[in-house]
């Protein structure tokens, strides 16, 4: 497994990956890898942090994703966020019910605080039925900080959006 430690506008973002497939990206916690370059494996994940953190979508082909060995369900709820784009957003309920699994908000946000690929996998973007927060693995200020760098308003906890939540489906 090759590590890299990305410095982010927001803090660090440790990828780690083998075989040219990202297994995770941890926010805030510093790889022990040294070195400015990243591994020849993981330059393109890099890059794609590059082109996010410069305002492009993160656009990253599920395959490159280490998804492999995860539910049926964990599968669907990450292929399904990874459909919403770019500065919008979407409620856990809407998540669940584009999984086909109306009701499921709850299993929906398990699934989410599971997710080992943050900003690949963008579970920043799911937000409570009304317009709140909720969780957020590696922290609320992330959370903020990665949905106002996709043009959100965060005020008290809350987001202001002026497009609203996406309907999925």
């Amino acid at each position: 497994m090759e590590r890299f430690c990305y410095k982010s506008p927001y803090g660090s973002v440790t990828l780690e990956g083998e075989g040219g497939c990202l297994w995770c990206a941890h926010l805030g916690r510093a790889a022990s890898a040294a070195g400015d370059d990243a591994p020849p494996a993981l330059v393109p994940f890099v890059t794609m942090l590059d082109g996010y953190f410069a305002g492009e979508p993160c656009e990253c082909p599920g395959r490159l994703l280490g998804l492999q060995g995860l539910s049926a369900f964990r599968r669907r709820v990450y292929g399904e966020l990874m459909r919403v784009p770019f500065g919008e957003t979407v409620s856990y309920g809407e998540l669940a019910a584009a999984c086909g699994r109306r009701g499921a908000a709850r299993a929906v946000g398990g699934a989410l605080r599971a997710n080992p690929l943050p900003i690949f996998v963008p579970c920043h973007r799911v937000l409570r039925a009304d317009g709140t927060l909720g969780g957020f693995r590696a922290g609320r200020r992330w959370k903020t900080e990665l949905l106002e760098h996709e043009g959100h308003a965060v005020h008290g906890g809350r987001v202001r959006t002026p497009c609203g939540m996406r309907q999925l489906g």
